[in-house]
Formats: C-alpha cells, sequence, structure tokens
C-alpha cells in the first residue's frame, strides 16, 4: 500500500473538524510547503508530525521531508521521537499563503486592466514632481504595490545611501560664474531634491514590507530594527513631510521598532526629538506597548546648563506633550484641525486674518495635512513650536491609510512650492547646520601690492622698484 492510500485510510482516526484541516494540507502543495520551510528540522530528520490541534496530544498528520504523506496520527497516539509543527506555525502558515494568493490575484487583475502603464507615468511623476506629488498618483501606484514593492524598498535603501553621500558635495557649492556651470550645479541640485522627496513619498508604499518586517524580526528575535532605521534616516532629512511619513512608518514597527527606539543615545538633538516623537507614534498605533512607550518617555528630563542646544530642550518637551497624547489622544484633535485650517487659508489665499467662512470651506482631509506636510524645516528652529503644534496629529495619522497622507492635486499645487532650486535651499541649508556640515569660508582680504615708485613697505626708505621689488 503506498503511502498516500495508508494516510488517506488512517483518517478516520480523527474527528470530522481535523479531517477537513489533513485533507487541506494533502490537497494544497503551496500551503504544505510553506510549512516545511517554516520548520526548523533537525539534521537526518526524514519525517516530520504536523499538528492538527495540540502540540503534545494531537492529532498529528505525519509527512516526509519531501512532502510525501505517511499516514494519520489520532489524538493521544504517540508521535516517537518526530520533531513536530505546532498548530500555531500551521497557522501562520496557511495565513502566509492566504495572502500571497490575494496578492497574485490583484496582480493578475492588474495586469489585465492595463493599471500597469499609469502606474508608470505615476511613478516618473513621483520622482519629479517634489513636494507636490499627488495623491491621485498616489492611489495609483497604491493599487499596484504587489509590482511594484521590491523595487521600491530596494530604491529607499540605495537612495539613502547616495544622498547622503551627494550631500556633501550640495554643500559645498558656491554661486557659478560661467552660464555652463551655473546651469550643471541647477540640475545637480534638483536632481539632489527629487531624490530626498522620492525617499518620502516612496515610504508609503512599503506598507506590507514594514508589516512583514517587523513579524520577521520579533519571529527571529533580533535585537535591532530595521523599520526604525529606514524611519529614522527619513526624518533626518527635516521638512514636515518626511518627519510626518517617517513617523507613520515607524509607528507600524511592533516591538522590536519600539525596542530601538528606545536605545537611541540622547546626544544628537534631532534624534533627540526622533527619540521622543516616534516612542509616542508607537504607543499611540498598539494598546499593547503604549505602557512601555509611556514609561520611556516619563524618564525623559529637561538638561540643564547654558551650553544645552534649544532643540535638545525642545525635545524634553515633546517627551512631556507625547506622555499626555498617551493618555487622552483625541482631547486636542478639533483645537488642531482649527489651527490646520487657519493654516491652509493663509497659505493658498494669502491672507493673514481667515474668515470662519473661508476656513469651513478647506475639507477635512485637507485640514489634517495642511500643516504636516510641508517643506518647511524642523532643524530651523523657528519651526520647532509648529512641530508641537503638529504632534496633535499623531493620534490620526499612525492610523491612516497611505493614501490618505498625500493632498489632492489641486491643493498640493495650492500649498506646496513647486519642484525647484529655492524649494531645496529652503530644507537643505538647515538640514547641514544642524548636522555640523556647513562649510562657511572666513573672508580673505587681499591686500594692493606696492607701486613701482612707491616705498618699499619693508620700511629701508627706498622705493619698492629699488629694493624688494628689484626682483
Amino acid at each position: 500500500m503506498g503511502h498516500a492510500a495508508h494516510f488517506l485510510r488512517r483518517l478516520d482516526r480523527v474527528s470530522d473538524g481535523h479531517v477537513e484541516l489533513a485533507l487541506t494540507l494533502y490537497n494544497d502543495l503551496e500551503l504544505l510547503r510553506e510549512v516545511l520551510a517554516r520548520a526548523v528540522l533537525p539534521e537526518g530528520a526524514e519525517r516530520v508530525a504536523i499538528s492538527l490541534d495540540d502540540p503534545i496530544e494531537g492529532p498529528f498528520v505525519v509527512v516526509t521531508r519531501e512532502g510525501r504523506f505517511v499516514t494519520c496520527l489520532g489524538a493521544g497516539m504517540l508521535v516517537s521521537d518526530l520533531p513536530i509543527v505546532t498548530r500555531e506555525r500551521l497557522d501562520a502558515a496557511a495565513a502566509r499563503v492566504e495572502r500571497m494568493r490575494e496578492e497574485l490575484g490583484r496582480v493578475r487583475a492588474l495586469r489585465e486592466s492595463g493599471a500597469e502603464g499609469k502606474a508608470g507615468l505615476a511613478f516618473r511623476r513621483m520622482q519629479q514632481q517634489g513636494p507636490r506629488f499627488a495623491r491621485e498618483d498616489a492611489e495609483t501606484l497604491i493599487r499596484v504595490q504587489p509590482l511594484i514593492e521590491h523595487d521600491c524598498v530596494r530604491q529607499v535603501m540605495d537612495l539613502h545611501v547616495a544622498l547622503l553621500e551627494e550631500a556633501p558635495r550640495l554643500e559645498s557649492y558656491r554661486r557659478a560664474v560661467h552660464p555652463r556651470l551655473a546651469k550643471l550645479r541647477e540640475r545637480f541640485v534638483l536632481a539632489f531634491g527629487d531624490g530626498v522627496w522620492a525617499v518620502a513619498h516612496m515610504l508609503m508604499l512599503l506598507g506590507s514590507f514594514r508589516t512583514g518586517l517587523a513579524r520577521s524580526e520579533e519571529e527571529l528575535g533580533e535585537t535591532g530594527s530595521l523599520v526604525d532605521g529606514v524611519a529614522r534616516l527619513t526624518f533626518e532629512w527635516g521638512t514636515f513631510t518626511h518627519v510626518t511619513r517617517a513617523l507613520w512608518f515607524v509607528a507600524g514597527g511592533g516591538k522590536r521598532a519600539l525596542a530601538a527606539v528606545k536605545q537611541h543615545e540622547r546626544v544628537d538633538p534631532a534624534l533627540c526629538m526622533y527619540r521622543e516623537l516616534a516612542l509616542t507614534a508607537i504607543g499611540l498605533a498598539s494598546e499593547k506597548r503604549r505602557a512601555e512607550a509611556q514609561k520611556a518617555l516619563a524618564a525623559r528630563t529637561v538638561p540643564q546648563g547654558d551650553d544645552v542646544d534649544i532643540l535638545q530642550r525642545m525635545s524634553a518637551v515633546f517627551a512631556a506633550q507625547g506622555h499626555r497624547l498617551l493618555d487622552s489622544p483625541t482631547a486636542c484633535e478639533e483645537a488642531f484641525l482649527a489651527v490646520s485650517r487657519q493654516y491652509a487659508v493663509k497659505v493658498s489665499e494669502g491672507v493673514e486674518a481667515p474668515t470662519q467662512e473661508q476656513m469651513d470651506a478647506v475639507p477635512e482631509d485637507v485640514a489634517r495635512l495642511a500643516f504636516i506636510t510641508s517643506n518647511q524645516s524642523i532643524h530651523d528652529h523657528q519651526h520647532v513650536k509648529a512641530l508641537l503644534v503638529s504632534m496633535h496629529a499623531l493620534p490620526w495619522l499612525v492610523r491612516a491609510s497611505p493614501a490618505e497622507l498625500f493632498l489632492p492635486a489641486e491643493w498640493a499645487a495650492r500649498l506646496l512650492p513647486p519642484r525647484g532650486v529655492a524649494d531645496v535651499h529652503t530644507w537643505f541649508g538647515p538640514y547641514t547646520e544642524a548636522r555640523g556640515t556647513s562649510t562657511k569660508r572666513t573672508p580673505h582680504r587681499v591686500e594692493a601690492a606696492p607701486g613701482r615708485n612707491d616705498p618699499c613697505p619693508c620700511g629701508s626708505g627706498k622705493k619698492h622698484k629699488r629694493c624688494c621689488g628689484a626682483g
């Protein structure tokens, strides 16, 4: 009797509910492969027992290492010394296979609808529109996320490295005199700015990558978090848009991201602010991690001394504000929306005192974003207090969908600056000053040379041409 036939005859050893699960394994080769791939099998183990219920009592399905079905063991039957795959791991594998099938179905539907061509155009716009990349194009990319997510992960990583390497070159540029040099310089500045903005935009396309990475890190027990690393690097560029996207990204990073954030040293002022804001975001996104985040925020004290940077002082204020937000997340939501509506009218209409009617005309989805998505830099001290106000958007932010974090095209054009050299200098100058890489030059005075018939500057009393200038 073959293994398969023996297995099917032994199904009478288990209950009806477990028979259905056993047959699902028998008929689903992809699921069985995923289960065996997740199992850590000892070297030399030829067979494995897959638990359909209790990891000790069973019942069990016994398969070979290659995936051939051997037999079925009822509850309480001895499994000898076989390695066991628990029901928990079986369910996790089933969920992964189901997600994979759903994504493949979405990919097929997208290809059949011709959406890939639209996505290519939207992707180019993302790299060429700077801060004004709009929700309509973002939604197109989000629909094809299964097709482009791996490319986006690679591009985000590569861009971070390339931008950090090129930043000193951009900072060292001086105003070019020759028209051709000025044109080359402008092209480089625009390309650099496009890269920085693309990092912020592509972060929104890594939602499932972020979740999967957090899950795999928890399973592997790693002490660090790539989620935290990507978020921190994005945060450091300093525009309000980068800060907002970084906090959204790290909020879903799980317990490993929380552990990594807590370990950050409180030396670099910008990193101090990131730490307190990220702790708040993670605590707001997860009830299970809220108490731990609050404890870490409560340990923050106000630094003393005249030499303490204003950003270091403000980071202590951020910690206190974050602690209060975790206590009552929605307490100031309406007040924040009112401030953001007023800001939207001031920028779009150019008025200093907006009327209530003008503020009411701002849609709520725009009001939630107007104040927290701009090219203003947190490294510019005059904007730090504005960042403190924007913290009241965090309870909504951590639960927002990726598309909700982009302004509609009409409002993006009204509220955000166009792609250009001026936009890059707005946030890049404060960024380099905060990082201590600014290369300001001390003016060097050049004295005029003495004339041939002037007294020699050495003090000999002779004419310069008959003394030091004789050569």
